[in-house]
């Protein structure tokens, strides 16, 4: 009788198997921690435990279990232009698409900035079942806010993005700073960037709306998404002619904290500061 060997993970290797060295101190490094606890088997998928929850039942609303596609801050409303129309080649801006490491000052038009956003995070129909990126189980765990400092016929401040509405909504000024906004390109390690950048978007995620699904491997895929809005952004930039950098060096308290966000169920992730090229 042939007997068929059952199918058996590998164990756990460790930094020593792998490397020959342990982290600092003799302790894992956290972020390898979470890689290897964020790992899927195949002994627990689709049980309700580990780092991959249940897949969902016929007719499940993801909106209604987990809450709105965005978390909405109350605030003054400003209607966005029409984007400008991205109508050029994906792969002439893919070869111009270039990381600014100097912004020129100058300011950029309400429709560019319309573009850039619904780049970001942009509602592909009518029906609101479509986004301008992917997102694992359609939770779209990213918020969008947008510091206007050189928008055309946008008041200089701090914004929080609706692509369902495509408006601005104004971010409350948080105590003890109350001028808020103006101290936000002092959150950012790359001052040569921020400061003349005319617009900055921010790419927030909010770990439940991915947690509830995904478990421990929710922070994975919300990473990964922002990576897809941003790099929306970065080609739209080349498309529009306009400069930009990704920018992931910030101070992560304080600029949460000028978000109204609370940096443990959400906090900002990553962020795009676009403006006008300098004269070569």
């Amino acid at each position: 009788m042939t007997v068929t060997p059952t199918r058996r993970p590998p164990s756990r290797p460790t930094r020593t198997d792998v490397h020959g060295e342990h982290g600092e101190h003799g302790e894992t490094p956290p972020d390898e921690e979470y890689h290897e606890a964020a790992k899927a088997a195949r002994a627990t998928f689709g049980t309700g435990i580990g780092p991959m929850r249940r897949q969902w039942a016929p007719g499940f609303d993801v909106h209604v279990a987990y809450g709105a596609p965005i978390t909405r801050r109350a605030g003054e409303e400003t209607t966005l232009a029409a984007p400008s129309p991205l109508s050029a080649r994906i792969d002439d801006v893919m070869i111009r698409r270039r990381s600014a490491r100097r912004l020129g000052g100058g300011s950029v038009s309400d429709a560019d900035a319309a573009a850039l956003l619904w780049a970001a995070a942009g509602v592909q129909d009518s029906c609101g079942d479509g986004r301008t990126v992917p997102s694992g189980g359609g939770l779209y765990p990213i918020d969008v806010f947008a510091f206007c400092a050189r928008v055309e016929r946008v008041a200089p401040a701090l914004y929080q993005y609706d692509p369902f509405a495509h408006v601005l909504i104004a971010c409350p000024a948080p105590e003890p700073r109350p001028n808020a906004a103006a101290a936000v390109p002092d959150t950012f390690m790359h001052r040569q960037v921020t400061d003349g950048a005319a617009l900055i978007i921010v790419l927030a995620g909010v770990f439940a709306r991915n947690r509830s699904k995904y478990g421990q491997r929710a922070l994975r895929y919300t990473l990964i998404e922002a990576g897809h809005a941003a790099q929306n952004v970065l080609l739209a930039s080349a498309a529009l002619d306009l400069a930009a950098c990704p920018l992931g060096g910030f101070f992560d308290r304080e600029l949460d904290h000028m978000l109204g966000l609370d940096g443990v169920d959400e906090s900002a992730l990553y962020a795009i500061a676009v403006g006008q090229g300098l004269a070569p």
